[in-house]
């Protein structure tokens, strides 16, 4: 079938027809014209490279941290609204964390470890706790920190009968804990958590401390040897004649001394815990004298006086340690005072059990005095040669300063942070993005150029080959050009129809706009 007439001429057509070019003329501006569009452009190029740069060279990349408030907080020049369009596209964004009921941690203090015991969540203006399961968590300050209750347990390994000579590792799988309750404030409402945290030890060992360092964790350090410095010694009483030299004295198997929180913050106040307690005998009998705190502690006629005033500056440590692994400084506590700490160090009549003569007394002939009674040099093992006795202990160690921080809930978060892409990508990306936009603004000044020297003068889109090969000439005025009809010395030049046409076209515009 022949194609139609139509299709061969436009098959003609795009045979004959050549590629071709736009006529170009320099524009009629000052000769300083060329320097200013040059200098401009560079700018120009300069501000796009920075903008691509901030929107196409950052991409969102995972990001693991401990710390997600400083990371959602970090800002940098490419966050600007202006490279963004006003979205947080760019912004480091950090998932919250699942806290359950049963959930082991530490603080980001670095000490204790502690279990959830239990979550309540308080609507706002009410004061009735509704349980949950969980919280969801984004590093929020543990605050309002106190404590509920520390228990010790006393647990005898054998049947043996006590004597003077206190053979304290009969009690040695013994073990402690304490109950303490944390607030925090979200955005959906206020908790309150409640943690269990045990301690249950060897008495040279302190590793249940995440970080023991004399210098950078003083309050930890102290906190974690006077811990069990007292804590054994609740042992070595226990194993020893209750009261002095009573050779009827009970073979105790279980004991539970509980220190529940009382109605005052002041450490060398007896009231500082509401106590109960019950002894456990061999033979079933159970003792659990219900007496004042005034008359429980240093009583001498009371047979259970001793473990119970031992135990009960335990309960003064373990408190205080818990208080600063939870960012607590506004109470009252003996590892952030330094006379506080020596008040420990050294009690005085506050603890009869440490009194010259007295069980826990320092006493070179006693059995392990140095394990009850001193304390270990920073940076040294507990050991009988080095060892120093607690009352000397202050003025002869060099710590770091008694302190704590605002504490929260350790644990690690992934994070959506901007990360620089590959530097391949990066170049290839800004080149891409620099060329359609230096395209399109250099197009815009074209346009805008050309509308202005046209409007001033519309035969300035006559090609100065034109002009010239018809006696023609540009006149430019530094402003505009102006086509000047003057016969140049080739008169004689033969001209075709065509170019008189345009000869006398550019002729007539002239004395138009006259």
């Amino acid at each position: 079938m022949l194609a139609s007439p139509r299709i061969r001429s436009f098959i003609r057509h795009l045979v004959a027809d050549e590629l071709s070019y736009n006529l170009s003329r320099k524009y009629p501006f000052r000769s300083g014209f060329k320097s200013w569009v040059f200098l401009v452009s560079i700018i120009i190029l300069a501000l796009f490279t920075v903008f691509n740069v901030a929107t196409n060279g950052y991409d969102k990349q995972p990001k693991y941290t401990t710390d997600p408030n400083t990371t959602e907080s970090e800002r940098h020049w490419y966050h600007n609204p202006f490279f963004t369009w006003g979205d947080d596209k760019l912004d480091p964004k950090c998932q919250h964390t699942e806290i359950p009921v049963g959930h082991e941690f530490m603080t980001t203090n670095l000490g204790l470890r502690y279990t959830v015991r239990r979550i309540l969540h308080f609507e706002p203006g009410s004061s009735v706790g509704q349980q949950r399961s969980s919280i969801s968590y984004h590093n929020n300050a543990l605050t309002n920190c106190e404590i509920n209750s520390v228990s010790v347990y006393l647990r005898k390994a054998d049947l043996s009968k006590p004597k003077d000579n206190n053979l304290w590792w009969s009690w040695m799988d013994s073990s402690a804990d304490a109950v303490a309750r944390c607030d925090i404030l979200k955005d959906d409402g206020f908790f309150t958590l409640e943690f269990l945290v045990k301690y249950a030890t060897l008495v040279e060992d302190y590793s249940y401390i995440a970080v023991d360092d004399a210098t950078t964790h003083a309050s930890f350090w102290w906190g974690a040897r006077l811990l069990n410095a007292y804590f054994i010694g609740t042992e070595y009483v226990m194993s020893g004649q209750l009261p002095d030299s009573n050779n009827n004295t009970p073979i105790y198997t279980r004991v539970t001394l509980s220190y529940k929180a009382g109605n005052t913050t002041s450490m060398k106040d007896p009231r500082l815990f509401n106590n109960w307690y019950f002894f456990l005998d061999s033979n079933s009998g159970i003792y659990n004298e219900i007496l004042d705190v005034s008359e429980l502690y240093n009583n001498l006629s009371s047979p259970l006086s001793r473990p119970l005033t031992e135990g009960f500056f335990f309960a003064k440590v373990f408190r205080s340690l818990i208080l600063v692994d939870l960012g607590n400084d506004q109470a009252p506590n003996l590892l952030l005072n330094p006379d506080l700490l020596q008040y420990a160090l050294n009690p005085g009549a506050d603890d009869f059990n440490r009194l010259p003569g007295a069980p826990l007394s320092h006493d070179p002939q006693k059995l392990d005095w140095w394990k009850i009674a001193a304390l270990p040099p920073p940076d040294k093992p507990l050991e009988e040669k080095t060892a120093v006795p607690m009352d000397q202990a202050f003025a002869k160690f060099q710590t770091g300063p008694l302190k704590t921080k605002p504490a929260f809930i350790y644990a690690e978060y992934i994070c959506s942070v901007s990360e620089k892409k590959a530097t391949s990508a990066l170049v290839l990306f800004t080149l891409i993005a620099n060329f359609a936009l230096f395209q399109a603004a250099w197009a815009l000044f074209k346009y805008v150029v050309d509308r202005k020297v046209t409007w001033k003068n519309p035969s300035t889109n006559y090609c100065e080959g034109c002009l010239d090969g018809h006696g023609l000439t540009a006149m430019d005025d530094g402003d505009n050009d102006s086509i000047n009809p003057q016969k140049t010395k080739n008169s004689h030049s033969r001209s075709s129809s065509t170019r008189g046409l345009l000869q006398d076209e550019i002729l007539e515009d002239r004395n138009g706009r006259g």
